[in-house]
């Protein structure tokens, strides 16, 4: 024997059945993806840098994202980042070489002086009609760091990798430096003015330059209503 409960939320007045020692009937079904998204929407864009060379290990900024929304309960979701350092010229010296990301907070002004990337067309949608994603993100392009936004970095990054480089005209191969930052499982949640900052792990010099790539996954999603 069982007996019905009927939903009184904005969500609808669906009849879900229970049973008379207290369990529900329910069934499970995939999030809201409609056409335009509903409120769940996914989106993901790789980008590269151009070879830059001497640039700092404590302040420099070679990509960053920055979530902006006027939605009140809209969150970015990010899954997935992934920064590759790829040596195009060998140091002069041996030396360290590295990348790392930071969360950036009061987040009110994205860095400058690089290329924006655009997001309008679905070049960045995991479903073409999705809607236009509400994440910034630009890149260095210039040989040059990025002039920094308006921002307050968490103390420690969120992840760092780094090798040994040793230098030009040696005879093992030029290295190159992947950090993977995975919060699938997990993911790192972004409000609105919340992003993510990344560069170069240690202070690059003599002579070396890289080419670096950026892969973001995020998700951008409405809460439920209460």
């Amino acid at each position: 024997m069982s007996n019905q409960q009927r939903g009184t939320s904005t969500l609808g007045s669906t009849i879900a059945e229970v049973n008379t020692d207290g369990s529900r009937r329910v069934a499970a079904y995939g999030p809201d993806i409609g056409a335009s998204g509903g409120r769940f929407r996914s989106y993901s864009r790789t980008t590269a840098s151009t070879a830059i060379a001497a640039i700092d290990g404590t302040n420099g900024i070679l990509w960053a994202c920055r979530f902006t929304t006027a939605t009140t309960g809209k969150l970015a979701l990010v899954e997935r980042l992934i920064i590759t350092a790829t040596s195009t010229v060998g140091p002069t010296v041996a030396q360290e070489t590295g990348v790392q990301a930071f969360r950036a907070t009061t987040f009110t002004a994205i860095p400058t002086a690089g290329t924006a990337l655009t997001l309008t067309t679905p070049n960045a949608k995991l479903r073409s009609s999705l809607a236009v994603p509400e994440m910034l993100i630009t890149v260095e392009n210039t040989t040059s760091e990025l002039t920094a936004g308006t921002h307050t970095l968490d103390t420690l990054p969120l992840g760092a990798e780094t090798a040994w480089h040793l230098a030009a005209g040696a005879t093992v191969q030029m290295p190159t430096v992947k950090l993977d930052l995975d919060f699938r499982d997990s993911p790192l949640v972004l409000a609105n003015n919340e992003g993510i900052l990344a560069g170069p792990a240690v202070t690059q010099a003599n002579s070396l330059a890289q080419v670096h790539r950026f892969t973001l996954v995020w998700r951008e999603v409405l809460n439920y209503p209460q």
